[in-house]
């Protein structure tokens, strides 16, 4: 072999390791490609999986929320019954049983997005009634769970229970470690 031999075979060497190299980077390139196209297919099929069982969670509160208020209304209709027919409880009690009925039929038929621009639009129309709303949806809430947690966890029957003294204070810290 002559150099000339030699200066060709290393030229078609070069020449075949830089098609190697062309062909692996494309190769490399049509694999990353693949990859992401199967990742962001994956991750935009989570996100709707979650979405739509945020949406499905969304519905089911809302149901049960209806069918809670439609109960509401039965159980104040039913109390309307206890007043003198005409007089002033019997009207405003019959107004508030109408009033969440109306609310309770609403909530099924109106997306989350419109109900919180109803509540909105609500508040800056008549911001006192929506306080007052609050106040009373608070007020409610905390009667249920003080309610649920004596339904729980009732007190034991004969104990009563006593305020610590100053000196039973004292004693008490006395006898807990300190960490």
């Amino acid at each position: 072999m002559n150099a000339q031999d030699l200066k060709h075979d290393a030229a078609k060497a070069v020449d075949d390791a830089g098609e190697a190299i062309k062909s692996a980077k494309d190769s490399g390139m049509d694999a990353l490609h693949d990859a992401t196209s199967t990742v962001q297919e994956a991750v935009s099929n989570a996100a709707a999986a979650v979405r739509d069982e945020v949406k499905q969670r969304v519905k089911d509160g809302k149901d049960v929320i209806a069918d809670q208020s439609k109960r509401l209304a039965d159980n104040l209709h039913s109390a309307v019954s206890d007043f003198e027919d005409g007089s002033l409880q019997d009207r405003v009690m019959d107004s508030i049983s109408n009033g969440v009925s109306n609310i309770s039929e609403g909530l099924r038929g109106i997306s989350l997005g419109n109900l919180y621009q109803e509540a909105e639009a609500m508040a800056r129309r008549n911001p006192a009634a929506f306080v007052a709303g609050a106040a009373l949806a608070g007020f409610a809430v905390g009667r249920f769970a003080l309610a649920s947690s004596k339904a729980v966890a009732p007190e034991p029957r004969g104990q009563v229970a006593r305020p610590r003294s100053a000196r039973t204070h004292a004693v008490a810290d006395k006898a807990e470690p300190k960490l």
